[in-house]
């Protein structure tokens, strides 16, 4: 499997002056990420393996190089919904006044409690809601088996899947990854990406380290995002969904998504998506 085709400079579009903020565990500091760490916002301090490993995945600098290697990563230490809304309260006040403003909020993990599909006591519905209107999209994985958990089981949430890498640059050839949770009630999750394995900085984890799953799926998405941003800060979140629905390739073999239409595209080419991105423009 070949996942280091998705990992590459983005030339002009590399996520630099777009913020990604993170809620979950908190990133530990790497030096993969330089000095674009940033903790201002948490309420709370610390660091959570998982989260600090799919980070590497979206936003690395150095040998293992993330799509959005030049992003400020903005970490949130948060531990429910309702500290997930207070979070989200904090970064739309602020967001005008970051150097950095966040266009992307990713979260790496779901949180089973909160399995509804509306905003209908689900704190994180609001986040979502909220987002939206501030102009920043949302990201979470589907996750690896089980049910689809908040909030990636919300309509506002780009939810990622994941996909086999059959033919190294060739996006046309993914395969839907077993094991991805699903639910075709709501036609999620919207897109597959890359899974892994992706490799891991030696010097924080040992040799050999690498990460799959869904959480590096949606965070290599959140990354292309971000770049999409910085290749054009007019883009808006419904552009997003425009450039997905354009640049996504129907999964090669069965799939258990085969009878859902939108919001369902399939499996996103992150090359054609970037070229999108940079001529999309708002409809007049």
């Amino acid at each position: 499997m070949e996942a280091s085709r998705h990992i590459f400079h983005c030339g002009r579009a590399r996520g630099e002056g777009v913020g990604i903020a993170v809620l979950g565990g908190g990133v530990r500091r790497l030096a993969e990420f330089g000095g674009r760490l940033d903790t201002s916002l948490s309420d709370f301090e610390g660091s959570d393996d998982h989260t600090t490993k799919v980070l590497e995945v979206a936003a690395a600098s150095g040998p293992l190089t993330g799509p959005a290697s030049k992003a400020t990563i903005y970490s949130l230490v948060v531990r429910s919904p309702a500290e997930s809304l207070k979070a989200a309260s904090r970064i739309v006040e602020r967001n005008a006044h970051l150097h950095a403003p966040i266009r992307v909020l990713y979260v790496p993990t779901g949180f089973p409690q909160a399995r509804t599909v509306t905003t209908d006591g689900d704190p994180f519905g609001l986040v979502v809601e909220m987002a939206r209107a501030a102009g920043i999209v949302i990201c979470a994985p589907a996750g690896n088996g089980g049910p689809l958990t908040s909030p990636g089981s919300l309509a506002g949430t780009i939810t990622v899947g994941g996909c086999n890498v059959n033919v190294p640059k060739n996006p046309t050839d993914d395969a839907w990854a077993e094991g991805t949770s699903f639910d075709t009630s709501i036609c999620k999750p919207n897109i597959l990406a890359p899974w892994g394995a992706f490799p891991l900085s030696e010097s924080a984890w040992g040799p050999g380290a690498r990460i799959a799953g869904t959480s590096p799926a949606s965070a290599l998405t959140a990354g292309h995002i971000a770049t999409w941003f910085g290749a054009n800060p007019a883009l808006t979140p419904d552009g997003v969904i425009e450039i997905i629905s354009q640049s996504c390739n129907r999964p090669t073999g069965p799939n258990p998504m085969s009878s859902c239409g939108p919001p369902w595209y399939g499996s996103i080419d992150f090359g054609r998506a970037l070229e999108l991105a940079i001529a999309w423009s708002p409809a007049p």
